[in-house]
């Protein structure tokens, strides 16, 4: 009988869909935050779903940020509320890991391949043409060349 004692409540046959493996700088975010948030989130007591969100939204801030060419550093602070990240060309960025729970780890991994191909400026107000300079100085490129920006520190 349904809902007796000595029956255990019915599994759901859905299970959760896995989380894509993205390709290219994303991919190489996505995989570092794998291995270095993981188990320190867990550490945390974090749930394994909540830990996905917060990998999942290291990879969406790094592409909403244009972080790159690739990460050379991930970590969580020492009472787990932020995540830390350092690129190759040494920007580094942080947020709090409570905004990674807005949005589903499938969301936040949507949202940074829209950023990685480009479809939406890192800072709402600024065009791509004016980010171009910089990446392409993140990527190893010159700033100046045929856009006519002057190179220099700032």
């Amino acid at each position: 009988m349904p809902g007796s004692p000595e029956m255990p409540a019915p599994v759901p046959d859905v299970l959760p869909e896995p989380l894509p493996v993205l390709a290219g700088i994303p991919g190489l975010f996505q995989a570092h935050a794998e291995d270095r948030l993981g188990a320190a989130l867990m550490a945390h007591e974090m749930e394994p779903s909540m830990v996905e969100q917060v990998q999942a939204y290291a990879v969406r801030v790094a592409m909403e940020k244009h972080m790159g060419p690739g990460v050379a550093w991930m970590g969580v602070s020492l009472d787990g509320q932020r995540v830390g990240m350092r690129d190759t060309v040494g920007v580094m960025w942080d947020f709090a890991v409570g905004e990674a729970f807005s949005s589903s780890a499938h969301e936040h991994l949507n949202q940074a391949m829209v950023h990685a191909q480009g479809k939406a400026p890192a800072v709402p107000g600024v065009s791509k043409q004016s980010a171009g300079p910089a990446m392409q100085m993140a990527s190893g490129g010159s700033a100046g060349g045929s856009s006519g920006a002057e190179g220099g520190a700032t």
